[in-house]
């Protein structure tokens, strides 16, 4: 091949490099990458939770004019891009989780995690503890939001498909369909804002952790920074994260 291309967020590696010193010749091995996922789904939750906030205006218009078919439109615009959001925000968490895994290496008790088959989040929560050396305010907190984050993605992903009781929405002062009160703009707010602080929290408080997370989270956190438009120390409401 003509050469290699890489963007941001990619790794490049060499696995081996020979000098012949007889000959001058030079030879090495097949060049290898590899490539960050979770900034990704994070750019895809900005998007699409905007997405939803539009989507939400014009919910709000529709209903202002008692306009049926357009409440209804607009009511599915907002809806899908919410749990898009949604699921986006608990695919970063994921990913993120792998890819510190794959630099810390695996907890003690993994084993007996899969073993027990422990809730997704609550291996992520106490993964992070971990690594981290997280204390226990801010481990309950974080293991608090993933809950709610995973309920969501779990309802998204495995929908139940029997009636359930309408729920009033008091924005259009109507009773719908409970997935529009779940999968609403509010709640795709809520969730980034979560997982951002997560995120920033773990970048800033990585002074603990192995070396080689200690390395991913310097050379992650400006990126992070770039993409959120967030600075360390901006609060997001209602309140960032405490300290670890």
């Amino acid at each position: 091949m003509p050469g290699i291309f890489t963007t941001e967020g990619s790794d490049l590696r060499i696995p081996w490099l020979r000098f012949d010193l007889n000959s001058g010749e030079t030879s090495m091995g097949a060049v290898q990458l590899r490539s960050e996922m979770w900034d990704h789904w994070l750019h895809i939750a900005h998007a699409t939770t905007e997405q939803a906030v539009a989507a939400r205006t014009a919910v709000l218009d529709a209903h202002a004019r008692d306009h049926a078919s357009d409440l209804g439109l607009a009511l599915e615009d907002e809806f899908r891009a919410s749990m898009t959001s949604i699921c986006a925000v608990a695919f970063a968490i994921d990913a993120l989780y792998g890819s510190i895994k794959d630099r810390a290496g695996p907890h003690p008790n993994s084993a007996a995690w899969a073993e027990k088959k422990l809730a997704r989040h609550k291996q992520i929560a106490e993964y992070l503890r971990w690594v981290f050396k997280i204390g226990p305010t801010s481990h309950k907190e974080i293991r608090s939001l993933l809950s709610q984050i995973f309920q969501f993605r779990g309802e998204a992903v495995h929908p139940g498909i029997e009636f359930r009781e309408a729920i009033h929405r008091p924005d259009i002062d109507r009773g719908v369909d409970p997935r529009f009160i779940r999968f609403r703009a509010d709640n795709a707010e809520i969730a980034l804002w979560a997982t951002l602080t997560i995120i920033e929290a773990l970048l800033r408080n990585a002074d603990r952790a192995p070396e080689t997370v200690k390395e991913w989270a310097t050379h992650n956190r400006e990126r992070f920074f770039r993409l959120t438009g967030s600075r360390v120390g901006e609060p997001r409401p209602p309140k960032p994260i405490s300290a670890f």
